[in-house]
């Protein structure tokens, strides 16, 4: 059975049906053109400033990891590299393997190739691309569901957010995640347009890459999707259409070959990791207060709730597309508590869900601003563009506030400094990535107060305060087969008292600079407690 297509009057307008010629921007071609130009102008701009700073701007250690799989990447493409870089590159890696498939640092490899060399901004690049790209599938599917007013403001948010401006220029998986969902979103939404198979099948294909890409982005398709086709088609039709199971059945393959079948093992134990201890906090008020919390950080409070409101202005497939989405999003969040308040990339595809959600109801507004005299359609613009202006300063001080450019420099330097030859251990910034990165030099790493904090959100209480019997414990048996221990972040020493008195009471330094500290653990400078003292 194949399902009926939709007519336009049916889904391709909003449920306030809006003429172009009563609407803001799309009144007149060259409008909707030049402000959409602008928009992708502007978001490129604030993106590619200060392309070539160190990637450490935002989740440092993902991104140096990446870096680190593309060299090993790099260094097996050239027949001719030394073999003792390609096995300290593969050595380096093995320490920081991810769980999602090394797609982008393996496009990125084959691009340093071509540029003759380790190019760290090549990454940047193309994470970039990648949010512009899923921008023109977001300005798309969001006029296809409202009209150009609601587009030009889903696409403003998805690129003027300080937020969003940051994360989607890092060298994470989320940009290419989010430009391939959106890619299969507006797939899917053609599909039910016209219920031709070209359309069911690229729908299928698409959105199966994007899981691939990043498992985490199923939730949300695995809501949305259903109770749009449900709402569009309903049950009886949609259960019967051959469409619909070739559809689910791409969708599902392509990512399963890889999670299920390359790394089984890897993918089950992701969840008891970082699921199953820290479940507990589903039955903890204070977990839905702090993750509302970073939500209104992230996205802004006004704009968060409005989006949310803004769905009651579209019809029904529309509507229920778009909750779908939400509560995908939500299903992620009680599945992996821990993650969605502690690591924010978790949450960066809810910018395009919020955006499209923005649609309808700015549609709604935009549309009754049109109808009005010439000055007031002066003032909205200027509202608008003081907006946009102020959004574009906060999130280009973001950027610009720090200053990176003297960090590979110092972590070379501080690798050439250390023991030739010697087992380090020790805290240095982003689990010690930037000595393994610009210095090529590997230590194991000592657990920061961050980690004994993710301890503590599991449940396991840790007392970090004064030395113990537990906290020597601890201690000597992280530290067992080290011959030295390293310290530059030196704000651990007060959020773990008890090691600081360790380190300076029973350990000689041997190397001091101005911001690292290395301690001498083979020659202690007084005996150490007896088991349990």
């Amino acid at each position: 059975m194949q399902p009926t297509p939709f007519s336009q009057d049916e889904l391709t307008t909003s449920s306030f049906p809006v003429p172009p010629h009563k609407t803001f921007f799309g009144r007149a071609p060259w409008v909707e053109w030049l402000v959409l130009i602008a928009l992708f102008l502007g978001g490129a701009g604030l993106r590619f400033s200060d392309l070539t700073q160190p990637p450490l701007d935002v989740h440092a250690w993902r991104q140096l990891s990446a870096l680190m799989l593309a060299r090993q990447f790099y260094l097996e493409l050239q027949p001719n590299a030394a073999p003792e870089l390609k096995a300290e590159a593969v050595r380096l890696d093995e320490l920081t393997a991810s769980l999602e498939p090394p797609i982008l640092p393996k496009l990125v490899a084959y691009t340093y190739l071509a540029a003759g060399g380790e190019r760290f901004w090549i990454a940047r690049v193309y994470s970039i691309l990648f949010w512009l790209i899923g921008g023109l599938a977001l300005y798309g599917l969001a006029k296809r569901m409202t009209s150009a007013d609601g587009a030009m403001a889903a696409l403003a948010y998805y690129l003027f957010l300080p937020y969003a401006n940051t994360h989607s220029r890092a060298f994470l998986p989320e940009p290419l995640m989010i430009m391939v969902m959106l890619l299969g979103l507006f797939a899917v939404y053609r599909w039910v347009e016209t219920a031709r198979w070209k359309w069911a099948i690229a729908a299928g294909v698409i959105l199966g890459l994007a899981i691939l890409v990043k498992i985490f982005v199923v939730f949300p398709l695995l809501f949305g999707i259903p109770f749009f086709l449900l709402a569009s088609w309903g049950w009886k039709s949609t259960l019967r259409s051959r469409q619909v199971w070739v559809f689910a059945g791409l969708a599902a393959v392509i990512p399963a070959l890889y999670y299920l079948l390359m790394i089984p093992g890897k993918s089950s134990g992701y969840l008891e990791v970082w699921s199953l201890p820290f479940l507990h906090l589903l039955l903890e008020p204070l977990f839905y207060l702090r993750w509302l919390h970073r939500l209104e950080l992230l996205f802004t409070p006004a704009f968060l709730f409005f989006s949310l409101v803004s769905l009651t202005l579209l019809d029904k497939p529309k509507r229920w597309l778009l909750v779908g989405l939400w509560l995908g999003y939500v299903a992620e969040g009680l599945t992996v508590p821990s993650l969605i308040i502690s690591h924010v990339y978790y949450n960066l595809y809810l910018t395009a869900i919020i955006a499209l959600s923005l649609a309808g109801g700015m549609a709604f507004l935009l549309s009754k601003a049109a109808q009005q005299g010439w000055g007031w359609r002066l003032m909205v613009v200027v509202v608008l563009l003081a907006a946009v202006g102020d959004t574009a300063i906060f999130a280009r001080k973001e950027i610009h506030d720090v200053d990176y450019s003297q960090e590979p420099a110092f972590w070379q330097q501080l690798a050439d400094s250390l023991p030739k030859d010697a087992k380090i251990i020790g805290m240095t910034e982003d689990y010690n990535s930037r000595l393994s990165l610009f210095g090529w030099r590997h230590i194991s790493n000592y657990p920061t107060s961050e980690d004994f904090a993710m301890d503590t959100l599991s449940g396991r209480q840790v007392e970090l305060s004064a030395i113990s019997p537990q906290n020597w414990q601890t201690f000597l048996s992280q530290t067992n087969g080290f011959d030295y221990f390293l310290v530059t972040i030196m704000s651990e020493f007060d959020a773990q008292p008890y090691l600081r008195e360790i380190l300076y009471n029973y350990y000689p330094i041997i190397l001091q600079g101005e911001r690292y500290i290395l301690f001498d653990l083979q020659h202690p400078i007084q005996p150490l407690p007896a088991a349990g003292e």
